[in-house]
């Protein structure tokens, strides 16, 4: 359903897939939002946000995304999915981020949201933006999960106790596997100085970087973690 023509917006609030609007710093954010079954606008769900993957974004560009992953993924959770649209630079820019917390916050406005249980998550340069929104915004999350994105140089010591689910395929040549690595492997090692939980990671073999694989990686790992 797309409610992003009239005059006014008459915002959702019964189960099914819609394509939204919002604003941020005076510019349009298209989002996608998925409600779930079973939604009855008194219990507050938790909220994942799901960052897309590049390419040539346009509009309901990160419902693609969405469906693609997420829904695969997690469609079955009790779970608000919210999938906003950047431009090319990229979820780790100033206008990547104004566009994820714009897109949170009209869900959080107009539906029954547990803002205690915000995930993140993306693929490839939304596995990236995953990486750096948990970091740079730790308060705002309780998990996150990067799919075939690099941390880049972000501070890993914000994340020493965030609940981390980390999948990247062995043979991704686009962006490889081995700053991911580094990264677990680093985080491992503050968890084990504190006595704290590990970090989850799935390396599947022979898997490579398209969406297709990277999707079966994301619902087979799904399907055994619940």
């Amino acid at each position: 359903m797309d409610t992003t023509s009239g005059a006014s917006q008459v915002y959702p609030s019964t189960p099914g897939i819609y394509n939204l609007t919002t604003q941020a710093e005076g510019h349009t954010v298209y989002y996608t939002l998925r409600i779930p079954a079973g939604y009855d606008g008194h219990t507050a769900l938790p909220v994942i946000l799901c960052l897309h993957f590049g390419g040539q974004p346009n509009e309901f560009y990160g419902g693609r995304f969405l469906g693609r992953i997420p829904i695969p993924g997690c469609g079955s959770l009790a779970a608000l999915l919210v999938a906003p649209t950047t431009d090319q630079s990229g979820w780790a820019t100033p206008t990547g981020e104004a566009a994820a917390f714009a897109a949170l916050a009209a869900v959080e406005q107009h539906l029954m949201v547990d803002t205690r249980r915000r995930v993140v998550m993306g693929y490839s340069m939304g596995g990236r933006g995953t990486w750096h929104m948990a970091a740079k915004f730790r308060p705002h999350f309780v998990a996150a999960i990067p799919m075939a994105g690099t941390p880049g140089g972000i501070d890993l010591d914000t994340l020493r106790d965030l609940p981390l689910y980390v999948i990247h395929s062995e043979a991704d040549r686009p962006v490889p596997i081995a700053d991911d690595a580094k990264a677990v492997e680093r985080l491992q090692g503050m968890r084990r100085a504190q006595h704290s939980g590990g970090v989850d990671r799935k390396r599947p073999q022979g898997c490579c970087h398209t969406v297709s694989s990277q999707a079966h990686t994301w619902r087979s790992s799904a399907m055994t973690r619940r």
